[in-house]
């Protein structure tokens, strides 16, 4: 008998790779005077950053991925978590800065705001697969689900429909 079942969040239960795309272009079109298209140096710049740091290895473990640093929250109270919960504001705004450099354009509080402004595109795509909720309904017949306390507004519709 199975007491517990795990799911892996991306690509399993949540559609990742569209939504991610859509909220850096979403994000990018917030840079005026740069080619939305030109600045796809921000994923590259991130995950060079990504690599330089000392919880590099843990990231990896654990599945973390450097785009997703561009929108995660990193709860949790392992150093680690806590570490990059602390820099996360940091590698946001340099992997932007950087990709904007790449266009000419030399703005800190631009790349803030675009920081900002793709960690909150990406939250708003949070999509799940169609056979999700009919998979889960399914499932809570033969198993307790647990439900994340920290879920956006519109996760918690999606969850109760």
């Amino acid at each position: 008998m199975r007491s517990a079942l795990l799911f892996d969040l991306d690509e399993t239960l949540v559609v990742e790779e569209p939504a991610a795309v859509a909220a850096f272009e979403a994000t990018a079109r917030l840079a005026t005077d740069a080619d939305p298209v030109a600045l796809a140096p921000a994923r590259t710049r991130a995950r060079e950053l990504w690599y330089a740091t000392p919880v590099h290895g843990y990231s990896g473990r654990i599945g973390i991925a450097s785009w997703e640093g561009l929108w995660c929250r990193f709860d949790g109270d392992d150093p680690e978590l806590r570490w990059l919960r602390d820099w996360a504001p940091e590698y946001r705004c340099e992997a932007w800065r950087l990709a904007l450099a790449e266009q000419g354009i030399d703005d800190v509080a631009l790349a803030a705001r675009l920081g900002e402004r793709s960690t909150a595109e990406r939250r708003a795509r949070h999509e799940v697969f169609a056979d999700v909720i009919p998979a889960l309904r399914r499932l809570r017949d033969g198993y307790t689900l647990g439900r994340s306390s920290t879920r956006s507004p519109s996760s918690a519709a999606t969850a109760r429909s």
